[in-house]
């Protein structure tokens, strides 16, 4: 029968309180550096979803006044006090009505409607109240941005005067990878 010396009992399996200590330390810087990144992350991505979600909506304004030959209307309330929204109808609507924003389609009435309450910290600004296309070809007399930002990061929804729909990053501010710089 073999016995363990006190040197081989001394010598057996784990970590001492040192490498514990130090992979913890480690541990913990990574995590300081990688925090700031995620908040950003999060803000970046809330900020895109609600720019994104303005250009799909004048997208499909757009594309409705042209399918149905009738005039169709983004109202836009930029919420002063917050909350901000936007909504779709065959006429200015109250967007801050959660039922008033609303298309028939294919004989059923659609909620066309976003607020900044799935947007926590979003702020939208806008230069025109309502665009509304034309229902021959698109086009919108009432052309005009809408400015999202949250602190740090901006991005601005274009509406141009043939109706045609951008999305852009000012250089000015910190950048939103993904969008271009916006003219001058």
């Amino acid at each position: 029968m073999k016995h363990l010396s006190a040197n081989a009992a001394s010598q057996a399996k784990g970590f001492t309180l040192i490498e514990l200590l130090t992979v913890v330390a480690i541990t913990g810087i990574i995590l300081a550096m990688a925090v700031p990144s995620l908040r950003d992350l999060i803000l970046k991505n809330r900020l895109r979803g609600a720019a994104e979600e303005a250009q799909a909506m004048l997208q499909f304004a757009r594309s409705e006044a042209v399918k149905r030959n009738e005039n169709v209307t983004l109202t836009i309330d930029e919420g002063d006090p917050p909350p901000w929204c936007f909504g779709v109808a065959a006429s200015p609507c109250d967007c801050t009505d959660p039922t008033s924003c609303v298309l028939s389609i294919a004989g059923t009435n659609v909620l066309k409607r976003v607020s900044s309450v799935d947007y926590t910290g979003v702020t939208l600004d806008s230069n025109v109240a309502n665009v509304e296309f034309d229902r021959r070809r698109g086009l919108t007399t009432n052309n005009g941005t809408l400015t999202f930002t949250n602190g740090r990061f901006e991005i601005h929804v274009i509406v141009g005067p043939i109706g045609r729909v951008s999305m852009c990053s000012p250089s000015g501010t910190a950048k939103v990878f993904g969008y271009d710089d916006c003219p001058p």
